[in-house]
């Protein structure tokens, strides 16, 4: 799914892994989006979700809200998905982030990052 930005053209792509997805998007693509002047791609997001969870809710909306591209998995129903998911961070809890391969927490763990000022540059927001 691509969603638009409200306030211009810059669009984000999401893609969802897991029960609900399309045969299509079951697999994560390599559709970064090309760096321009010079700076560094931006990297590879992926969250860990499950649809009961109230705290994957406000983690991917922070990720919206910043408007970067990512990788949601969802885990329902998927236990190959959640022991990925834990061997990757070390909790079997949702949501779990990753960038570019690296966990950087889970929903408190990212808000207290954006809070911090630290999220933006993990993110490829920062200046680079």
């Amino acid at each position: 799914m691509v969603e638009e930005k409200a306030e211009g053209e810059e669009k984000t792509e999401t893609k969802a892994i897991g029960q609900d997805a399309p045969a299509d998007e079951q697999t994560p693509t390599a559709d970064a989006p090309a760096a321009e002047d010079g700076k560094k791609d931006a990297p590879e997001i992926i969250i860990y979700t499950a649809a009961y969870c109230p705290f994957c809710v406000r983690a991917v909306q922070l990720l919206k809200d910043k408007g970067v591209a990512y990788i949601e998995v969802s885990v329902d129903g998927k236990p190959e998905l959640r022991q990925e998911m834990t061997q990757k961070a070390g909790s079997s809890s949702v949501p779990q982030v990753f960038v570019d391969g690296k966990y950087i927490g889970d929903c408190d763990g990212i808000h207290a990052l954006d809070e911090q000022g630290k999220l933006d540059e993990l993110l490829g927001l920062g200046e680079s």
